[in-house]
């Protein structure tokens, strides 16, 4: 008997006493493996199983599954099953502990394991234990690996005898940070499990479990420092080519290549974040490309040796409805060696499903040249560049290229050509490229370089960034740029004018060489008229001039909100003067009744129809509500006052909420990259505190508190939530006595003041508090003397700046905030999760002292905040 056959007994007789797989195979073809051998290379297909809404759902938990926040399950190729370990938060049924389940090909169906002995701890009453990236599997020596939540010891399961085991925690030398979340893949080549987790702030490390000496170790020594997110990594070994691809979470685009060396090569940032809860990141076992889906319900094929990503058409029936508000949240995936296809199940509460997905077989790129024009020419006027590529499958399209930039769109037939103008070019070198594919995303590439030489005047562009917003007497910088279009370079020379009287101007460099950019200084005095001016600025390269223009305006000293209301950009103004622009909704058949007596309730949901905007609570039989105060404002006949009475929970004191515009139509703009609005906001309000609120120690159910909030700007109907993934809150943090600022439901932490330096590490340097109401004096002189605290019995102005960028939820974003004019948080890694079922972008705001987690029993001095004077612009607003 040869040694081939004699491994293939020893392992059958071994997979015998596996206990939980007592099924042998049948000789016929199973469901699963019928499906996969009819599929067509790029298509879908669902697998009908039997149990699988009892095993993976009817929790009892938050979600009602076991499969949410996670990415990844396994396939083991020997038993043919697919294994997955994970929970729901605060999981009720069959017990409060996570679930240990499998689908088993042979009987088509899916069942509970037995739960190890380690779940013991992990079941606590309230608790959670989700999958996340958390599970892999080395089928050669029969081993699955599971890394608990917040856990440095890893679990392996000895698949032939059914025993669990711990491996060796994982030391601080090697992995200096504990977090709750991260990626784990078998790496066979190297006979190890990958761990890739964030180590120091945004800062990340890859580590490996070596079976063979029974230790962990670092890799990638050649990057010391590898970006991340804050949590929720990502490892997906590739079968085809030797790798694995790790990296993103909490927000992250960032990803990289460890090979079987040990190297860690940094890749390109994904088109969008990465990592559990933004995207299901897995692979095809037979050509190697990734296959990722994100939140966006896209469909992406990463090709990790040429480093690019391809969207691909349509959208996959994983995400038919119903979905979770993070579109790839219950759903895993898992590749499956065996018939060459990816499996991938979802579950929206008890409605369960099995998708295959099957990708094209071919790895052969094409081959390409271009036959037109001849490399090292010189060329002028229209010309056509030309290619003639070939694929052992066939072409699917080819992409030209200028420079590096698409020229045009993709030919997907032949003759394969585009026509180019030169003269709309810069004299001299340039880069032709064809990038051939073939259905597959298999790509060729040729390049050619020529010279442009056109005999035409030189052409250039204009343009004028900056802020257009100042008060008399104040100055302000426009950055002006010059950027070449076609002909020879010449020096560009600049002028401004139609300047406001009383107004002076200065460039930094009068006259430079495009591309490049000089800073024009505005200058007012307090005598110049309060308006709006429209500005040009001229640039002249010899005999051509170009122009730019925008509106500049002056606003007055101290400017009243009838002035500010005025100005270019606003959307919306409230003075708070007029009770009758405030509609109530309370609990109805609540006390509530008798003080809205005569009046509509209107109610009002997600979707603002009607024009509700102002809600009451009921606190110890009181109903208790925002209302107009006439003896004290900012400006004007009044206020918007709240009230947080003693004994008060959470929502002490109801809220007012309002769409930053309603159109005519019904419709809400929003504020996001591609919106008609544009993507920056600016708002500014007016608040003030008596002695009571700012000086009372509130006390939490749980802990130290959060602290309270003050406004909150979040997606636009008819999805947006005030506690959300699109969602930048202001608030009084840890009741620090400092104005701050985080998203995303407090996960996305700005920081406390940072453009100021007030810091968490200068408040605790000499081992105080840095958090909680004992934490105050830490946040003034001498440990933070920078902080701008907020003021008792004081109108404090506060203006704000949110630009949505990048991709949805990349930490890309940027929140400012002043206070009384002074800039106290410049951040520049928000994320905003745009363009999902939160929001569209940013649409609503509320005001409220809302409070989470305080508690009801605390007896405290009543306190009162008042709002006055609010204004949501798409432009600045004059600050004091």
């Amino acid at each position: 008997m040869g040694w081939r056959k004699l491994a293939i007994l020893i392992t059958v007789v071994a997979l015998a006493v596996v206990a939980f797989r007592t099924r042998s195979f049948s000789q016929s073809a199973t469901a699963l493996a019928s499906l996969a051998a009819s599929l067509q290379p790029g298509t879908w297909a669902e697998l009908t199983t039997n149990n699988i809404a009892p095993t993976l759902a009817f929790t009892g938990g938050a979600s009602g599954i076991t499969i949410a926040f996670s990415e990844n399950g396994v396939w083991d190729p020997v038993s043919r099953q697919f294994f997955y370990i994970g929970g729901d938060h605060s999981p009720t049924m069959p017990d409060t502990c996570p679930r240990f389940v499998s689908y088993t090909e042979s009987t088509n169906t899916w069942q509970m394991l037995a739960k190890p002995a380690w779940f013991a701890p992990k079941c606590t009453p309230g608790g959670a234990m989700h999958g996340y990236d958390h599970t892999a599997i080395d089928p050669l020596h029969r081993k699955l690996y599971y890394r608990p939540f917040n856990d440095m010891v890893v679990r392996r399961l000895d698949m032939a005898s059914n025993t669990w085991t711990d491996l060796p925690v994982i030391p601080a030398t090697v992995m200096a940070n504990t977090d709750c979340c991260v990626g784990v893949a078998w790496f066979p080549e190297r006979n190890s499990l990958i761990y890739a987790s964030v180590e120091t702030g945004t800062n990340g490390s890859v580590i490996e479990y070596q079976e063979s000496t029974g230790q962990w170790q670092r890799l990638g020594s050649s990057v010391a420092n590898l970006p991340m997110g804050t949590h929720q990594q990502f490892a997906e070994y590739n079968p085809v080519n030797k790798v694995v691809v790790f990296g993103g979470g909490g927000g992250s685009r960032n990803i990289y290549k460890l090979d079987s060396a040990g190297q860690v090569t940094t890749l390109q940032p994904a088109p969008f974040a990465v990592g559990v809860e933004a995207s299901i990141f897995t692979v095809d076992p037979v050509s190697g490309k990734y296959l990722v889906l994100d939140n966006a319900k896209e469909f992406w094929i990463y090709d990790v040796n040429q480093d690019s990503w391809d969207l691909q058409s349509g959208t996959p029936p994983i995400f038919n409805s119903p979905l979770y508000s993070s579109s790839v949240d219950g759903i895993v995936a898992t590749p499956v060696d065996t018939y060459g296809v990816t499996m991938f199940i979802k579950c929206f509460s008890s409605d369960c499903h099995v998708f295959i997905y099957k990708h094209f077989p071919d790895t052969v790129p094409p081959t390409v040249s271009i036959t037109s024009p001849a490399p090292d020419s010189t060329v002028s006027g229209t010309i056509t560049v030309s290619a003639n590529p070939s694929d052992n499958v066939g072409v699917a399209a080819v992409q030209f290229k200028l420079d590096g930039n698409n020229l045009g769109t993709e030919v997907t037939t032949a003759p394969y050509s585009v026509s180019l103008d030169t003269t709309t070019l810069l004299n001299g070198s340039h880069t032709l490229t064809a990038v051939a594919r073939d259905a597959a995303f298999n790509r060729g590439t040729s390049t050619v370089t020529v010279t442009v030489s056109n005999s035409i005047p030189f052409n250039f562009s204009l343009s004028a960034n900056g802020v257009q917003v100042l008060t008399q007497g104040q100055s302000t910088s426009i950055t002006v740029t010059a950027t070449p279009l076609a002909g020879s370079i010449q020096p560009v020379s600049f002028s401004v004018s139609a300047l406001p009287a009383g107004a002076g101007s200065s460039f930094s460099r009068t006259s430079c060489s495009p591309s490049c950019s000089t800073s024009l200084t505005l200058s007012t005095s307090t005598s110049t008229p309060a308006g709006q001016y429209p500005v040009t600025v001229t640039g002249t390269a010899g005999a051509v001039s170009k122009t730019v223009s925008f509106t500049l305006t002056v606003s007055s000293l101290n400017a009243s909100l009838i002035e500010k209301c005025g100005q270019p950009g606003n959307l919306n103004c409230f003075s708070f003067d007029n009770s009758s622009n405030l509609y109530y909704t309370w609990p109805a058949a609540t006390v509530c009744d008798s003080s809205f007596t005569g009046q509509p309730n209107y109610s009002f949901g997600s979707n603002r129809s009607g024009p509700g905007n102002t809600a009451a609570v009921v606190q110890n039989g009181q109903c208790v509500f925002p209302q107009l105060d006439t003896t004290n404002s900012h400006s004007g006949a009044g206020s918007l006052k709240f009230t947080i009475p003693s004994n008060s929970s959470a929502n002490s004191s109801g809220f007012f909420t309002e769409p930053f515009k309603r159109n005519a139509d019904g419709t809400f703009p929003y504020i996001a990259p591609g919106s008609s609005f544009g993507n920056v906001v600016y708002f500014q309000f007016y608040q003030m505190f008596d002695t009571n609120f700012l000086s009372t120690d509130f006390q939490c159910v749980g802990g130290t508190c959060g602290g309270w909030k003050q406004a909150i700007w979040y997606g636009n109907p008819p999805n947006g939530g005030s506690s959300s993934s699109v969602e930048v809150t202001m608030h009084d943090g840890f009741q620090r006595s400092v104005p701050q600022m985080y998203g995303q439901q407090g996960s996305d932490d700005y920081g406390v003041q940072n453009i100021i330096d007030c810091t968490y590490a200068k408040a605790t340097s000499l081992g105080g508090s840095g958090s909680g109401f004992i934490s105050q004096p830490n946040f003034a002189a001498p440990l933070n003397p920078t902080c701008v605290p907020y003021i008792q019995n004081q109108w404090m102005e506060f203006t704000g700046r949110i630009e949505v960028r990048g991709n949805p939820n990349d930490a890309a974003s940027r929140v400012e905030l002043w206070v009384n004019g002074q800039l106290v948080i410049d951040y520049a890694f928000a994320r905003i999760n745009w363009g999902t079922s939160d929001g569209s972008g940013l649409g609503q705001f509320m005001l409220t002292p809302f409070h989470t987690n305080k508690d009801p029993n605390q007896a405290h001095p009543t306190g009162y905040t008042w709002y006055d004077d609010l204004i949501i612009s798409t432009q600045p607003i004059p600050m004091v």
